[in-house]
């Protein structure tokens, strides 16, 4: 009788141990699982002081947030998470191009806004809108432009902030282009060009988007009418024209961005 108490008593831990260690599985799984939703949602990570002296870039999703050597003097988490802009109302004639993205550095305290961070912010859109990052100002209830560079050929834009908290966004100017083909016309041998989108005395790079090549031009004119010429962003004084591509071609496809001083 005793042997039989013995072996039940036996088996009967067997099978709490057997339902304890599923448990235990099944907790980690969840664990587990929460963790991958997490990464796919959002970013956060705690740098110590020595890897901020050296720099880091925080990637998610299509947005890298450059933290340069100094700009946190000490040790600090940073979160960037994406967020729904259903309260962030956009201007007339700009419409969102890539996702909103949050970033948050979280000892603030310690944040160096005497030196910025950078910001690339990725998109699929395929469009011809003159496309630069903005950052939302609660305060003013506003979409902000920042300076920006665009590479229209890896679909990207780069800019910098000196705050510590923002969410930032890619905005598309649905009237002014920053892509499509020049022509080129005899004026004053310059290097000048007339454009529909910009005043006269701005300073435009022009790049042609098939071999590279880069001229920077002052407008001086209004011109092509879009009305009519509907896929062009500009045209070139023939001068200007000739250090980009063969006058004999026409037209070419390219890039148009304003100069900005200092970024």
């Amino acid at each position: 009788m005793r042997r039989v108490i013995k072996k039940m008593s036996i088996l009967f831990f067997i099978i709490i141990l057997n339902l304890l260690i599923s448990q235990t599985v099944l907790a980690d799984d969840v664990l587990i699982s929460n963790a991958v939703e997490n990464a796919q949602n959002n970013f956060f990570i705690v740098l110590d002081q020595k890897t901020l002296e050296k720099g880091y870039t925080a990637s998610f999703d299509l947005f890298k947030l450059g933290i340069g050597s100094g700009a946190i003097k000490g040790d600090s988490a940073v979160e960037i998470i994406k967020v729904d802009g259903a309260e962030m109302p956009l201007s007339k004639n700009k419409r969102l191009i890539s996702e909103i993205y949050q970033f948050d550095i979280k000892n603030k305290a310690l944040f160096n806004n005497k030196k910025p961070l950078s910001l690339e912010i990725g998109y699929g859109d395929y469009s011809d809108d003159l496309k630069k990052i903005y950052f939302w100002n609660k305060t003013k209830g506003i979409w902000q432009t920042l300076p920006s560079s665009s590479d229209v050929k890896n679909k990207m834009v780069k800019s910098i902030l000196h705050l510590p908290y923002a969410r930032v966004a890619v905005l598309g100017d649905i009237i002014v282009k920053e892509s499509g083909y020049a022509s080129w016309y005899k004026y004053k041998d310059c290097d000048c060009a007339a454009s529909p989108d910009y005043p006269k005395k701005t300073k435009i790079k022009v790049t042609n988007m098939v071999n590279g090549k880069s001229v920077v031009v002052r407008i001086n004119d209004w011109g092509p009418e879009r009305n009519i010429f509907p896929d062009r962003v500009i045209d070139l004084d023939v001068t200007a024209f000739k250090k980009i591509a063969d006058k004999r071609l026409g037209v070419v496809k390219v890039k148009v961005e304003p100069v900005v001083e200092n970024f």
